[in-house]
């Protein structure tokens, strides 16, 4: 499904309405949710982070993310949403960036992203746009929702006092192609070359 929205700002999507805030529901403690990152990272350099503004800032004091940085292993920076599962109810998402930069604007995509699930629900194959580049001078302006390629179906899944929590990869795209289409992109079945990991 294709999210229009504007910056922070998510509207209906097709044939609904927005949902409206609620209070958020812990299905797993930042503490679960960290462990299970630090374990699928092991000897990386981990650290949280957090964005100070905006609604999901104000409504989830305890939304954060942890920043991992890279190895030779996994040369890049992995960004992932520590608390988005608590806000999505019943689709328990984390999400995952992956960026060549460390920069704090994916940090701050993420708490939109947070924001977009609470309203939307977030899943594999939707949409969002993001509202500017998804990293300074890129021509890449929305994120498709996808499995955790570059990651590994271990890092994706974590099962907790009965719920399913899924890890989600943020993909930067030049555009919302499912929005021009009108059509919406289903589960990609492969992980071809070009989604190995984010370019300009």
């Amino acid at each position: 499904a294709c999210i229009r929205a504007e910056r922070f700002r998510p509207t209906a999507t097709s044939g609904g309405s927005t949902r409206t805030l609620a209070h958020s529901m812990q299905v797993a403690s930042p503490t679960t949710l960290e462990q299970h990152v630090r374990g699928s990272f092991r000897g990386r350099k981990i650290t949280a982070r957090r964005w100070q503004g905006g609604p999901s800032a104000e409504l989830w004091p305890d939304l954060h993310v942890l920043h991992v940085e890279p190895t030779r292993g996994l040369a890049q920076h992995v960004f992932v949403s520590i608390g988005v599962s608590n806000i999505g109810q019943p689709y328990h998402r984390e999400f995952v960036v992956l960026a060549d930069d460390g920069g704090p604007h994916h940090v701050e995509s993420l708490f939109m992203a947070a924001y977009y699930h609470h309203t939307e629900l977030l899943d594999v194959g939707h949409t969002m746009p993001i509202g500017r580049p998804w990293r300074p001078g890129s021509r890449r302006d929305h994120f498709l929702v996808s499995l955790p390629y570059p990651i590994g179906p271990n890092f994706e899944r974590l099962s907790h006092d009965g719920h399913d929590i899924r890890f989600l990869w943020l993909l930067p795209l030049v555009r919302s192609i499912d929005c021009l289409r009108g059509s919406i992109i289903s589960r990609p079945s492969g992980a071809p070359e070009s989604m190995a990991g984010p370019s300009p």
